[in-house]
């Protein structure tokens, strides 16, 4: 079921395979059995998928209007801060979504309880990622039961509701106990909150920077361990009252569905839950099953209750690993570690891309330390502070300790950039790794080690080239890779405008969740050439965050750039190894096809300095322009009246300060690319822009209305096309592939 839904021709494929399989050795009742098992889910499946699809034709019918909706919103599933308000609730049509605005102020401390609140607002179904490799925010949405964000302009009514369910109550309960957290010390509240009830953070994502790159994250993630420990405890505590064993079991079957619910429903806490249950259900009922049958039925369970789980890393790795230990169950605790860190690899490449060689290391010293310590040490906190009002004395210094170090060692030289191998063979490599472990041979091992080879190769050196236009709202950055990766240049970064903040003020990046992740998966670490047309800070606004976490060669500005001393205050510091070279016009792009056209005169890095590059890649040949203004771009022409173009990047987003119609008229291109904020403030594209597209018969493609635009070109791509990450039905581009 999972292959069938992550990747498509791949997945039934596989499924092909295992199924003509079974037919050969002529077990027609386990052929029979694995039909069922398959149909059954893919049934449900589709059912959810219409219901769903439904629901968001119904959200997109309304338009995007401002309306008034009822929203019962419980405690636990609201943040109220003083900037803002999100969470997610319950219109009245029982359709559950996502939404945010103005923080309350005056009625704030009602979201203690279940409320009913009557609002003014917009609501939107849910968008996929507009970028590849970024985090698909729908697929995330329709996992958590979410068919639509509401965007709250106003909040009219707030009224205080009995909580409607027992599992309402519940929440109620589970609110009053995250308040009650509140009151620990820092990192002792983050790992209460997080271990005990499923709670993530900002404070979370702040502190788990270390455990994440280490591939520690998932003892954050309510796994079976923490389980197993409330169970010892349980019965600790059964024996230490004289209660018989049955009666133990029997209440441990009532008290792990109630704790499921106050942790938050966590995939990896549920899918322990259920087989702890089976187990016991089974041991009254005086069944004989095996721990891999109850693995398949809570399997089940979970793909009938919610199939749009199937394609989250959390639903994976807790399936995969689990199913793991059946294989590892006579090994050793040290070779059982190394064996899930290799099972888990694939999967954790294809989502993050990179591996980070200490984290084996990592996994063997704090597992235990983290099962048989800290966990147990968090409950004795949790229960003590209840009790006494008072945490354990050196808890508090002991994980702020242990979060230094993790940080430490992650932070030391040894991340592999591997890149996002394709599905297909991300299957291979974690059905190789399982045989491997079933029985180890240096055939199998040789065989893994080729896949993984052969990924690598496929990945760092492709025999196909792009020039890829990244959605990064109201702003520019455009990806030029030349085959096998000979060079990467990047035209703009980006960004939001607060680089020229004052001091002391945050700056929010936009390129580690649009742009840098595609980078990563492409299996770039390196940039050679990073172009920057001028000075606004929505063109390189996240220049610091590449000079950060990647290797910059050379950082190219127009003529006279680096005489802006407050351009040069914010990259001075994270220069380094990067050679700062202002260029001009009759100038190449080192070790590109790229021409520089502009500046002709040197400047601060104003629209009227712009770089302007022009190279041929791929057929055609390309023109980009930044926010040049007209009447440099008739200046162009007189510079170089036999220039050309098939495809134009619309200078400044598509304002009407660019793209004169002289200028259009004579570059003669066949499509124009703007890059735009959706419903951006400044009205980009301008119509009067859009009318001179359409005299001159050029074909648009916007980022707005069609997100990420890729052009692939090489050896392979014998029909090179524009492909887009969404179908862009406004101007007609082609749908992603």
């Amino acid at each position: 079921m999972w292959t069938l839904l992550v990747d498509g021709w791949s997945g039934s494929l596989l499924t092909g395979l295992w199924l003509i399989r079974l037919w050969r050795l002529q077990l027609r009742r386990f052929l029979i059995l694995n039909l069922i098992s398959m149909v059954i889910p893919i049934v449900v499946g589709w059912h959810a998928q219409h219901v769903v699809q439904v629901n968001e034709r119904a959200i997109a019918q309304a338009g995007n209007q401002v309306q008034t909706w009822e929203l019962l919103v419980l405690p636990d599933q609201v943040v109220n801060t003083k900037t803002s308000m999100h969470g997610s609730g319950q219109l009245e049509s029982h359709q559950r979504v996502s939404f945010h605005g103005q923080p309350l102020t005056n009625q704030g401390e009602r979201l203690h309880h279940c409320v009913r609140l009557r609002v003014q607002g917009s609501l939107t179904p849910n968008q996929p990622a507009s970028n590849w490799a970024a985090f698909d925010s729908q697929s995330f949405a329709r996992g958590h039961g979410l068919s639509g964000d509401l965007r709250i302009t106003k909040v009219a009514v707030v009224q205080q509701v009995r909580p409607p369910t027992i599992a309402a109550w519940f929440h109620e309960w589970r609110a009053r106990e995250l308040r009650r957290t509140n009151q620990l010390p820092p990192q002792l509240r983050v790992y209460v909150q997080s271990l005990l009830f499923g709670v993530r953070t900002a404070d979370f994502q702040a502190t788990s920077t270390g455990f994440k790159r280490l591939n520690l994250i998932h003892l954050f993630s309510i796994a079976g361990l923490h389980v197993y420990v409330l169970l010892n405890l349980w019965f600790f505590v059964a024996t230490m009252v004289r209660m018989r064993k049955s009666h133990a079991e029997l209440g441990a079957m009532l008290l792990l569905p109630l704790y499921a619910g106050v942790a938050g429903g966590a995939i990896g806490l549920v899918r322990v839950i259920l087989v702890v249950e089976q187990r016991y259900w089974a041991k009254l009922g005086k069944w004989s099953r095996s721990g891999l049958d109850y693995w398949a039925f809570a399997l089940m369970i979970f793909v009938v209750v919610n199939p749009w789980l199937i394609g989250q890393l959390g639903f994976q790795l807790s399936f995969l690993l689990s199913f793991t230990i059946f294989y590892c169950q006579k090994t050793t605790n040290v070779l059982k570690t190394v064996m899930l860190n290799l099972v888990s690899l694939p999967l954790l490449l294809a989502y993050f891309f990179e591996w980070h060689w200490l984290s084996i290391i990592a996994n063997l010293v704090v597992v235990p330390f983290f099962t048989v310590g800290i966990f147990p040490l968090i409950i004795s906190n949790y229960l003590c502070y209840l009790i006494f009002k008072v945490p354990i004395w050196g808890t508090e210094p002991l994980l702020r300790w242990l979060t230094q170090v993790t940080d430490q060692v992650a932070s030391l030289p040894g991340v592999l950039p591997f890149g996002q191998p394709p599905w297909f063979l991300v299957l291979l490599l974690v059905g190789t790794t399982l045989l491997l472990i079933e029985n180890w041979t240096w055939k199998r091992l040789g065989w893994l080690l080729v896949l993984y080879g052969v990924s690598f190769l496929i990945i760092h050196y492709p025999l196909n080239g792009e020039v890829s236009f990244f959605d990064v709202g109201q702003g520019d950055s455009i990806l030029v890779r030349e085959p096998l990766n000979r060079t990467v240049t990047l035209i703009d970064t980006g960004g939001k405008p607060n680089f020229f903040a004052r001091q002391g003020q945050p700056t929010v990046h936009l390129a580690p969740t649009m742009t840098i992740p595609y980078l990563k998966s492409q299996g770039i670490s390196r940039i050679d050439n990073l172009c920057l047309s001028h000075q606004d800070a929505d063109h390189i606004g996240d220049l610091t965050c590449f000079l950060k976490t990647m290797e910059v060669k050379r950082v190219l500005i127009p003529w006279g750039m680096d005489r802006n001393q407050h351009f040069m205050h914010k990259i001075r510091p994270e220069l380094h190894n990067t050679q700062l070279i202002g260029v001009k016009a009759g100038q190449i792009v080192p070790g590109t096809h790229l021409q520089i056209l502009h500046p002709y005169h040197p400047g601060l890095g104003e629209n009227q300095d712009s770089m302007v590059l022009w190279g041929q890649m791929g057929g055609k040949t390309w023109l980009f322009t930044g926010d040049l203004p007209k009447a440099e771009e008739r200046e162009l022409l007189q510079h170089d009246p036999q220039l050309r173009a098939n495809v134009l990047k619309l200078g400044h987003h598509g304002s009407k300060t660019a793209s004169d119609d002289r200028f259009i008229a004579k570059l003669a291109p066949q499509v124009g690319i703007i890059s735009a904020g959706r419903q951006n403030r400044y009205g980009h594209p301008n119509q009067e822009t859009l009318v001179t597209m359409k005299r001159h018969h050029v074909r648009l493609i916007s980022t707005q209305t069609a997100g990420m635009i890729r052009y692939r070109y090489g050896w392979f791509e014998f029909r090179p096309k524009f492909e887009t990450k969404w179908k862009d039905t406004q101007h007609g581009s082609e749908p992603s592939n």
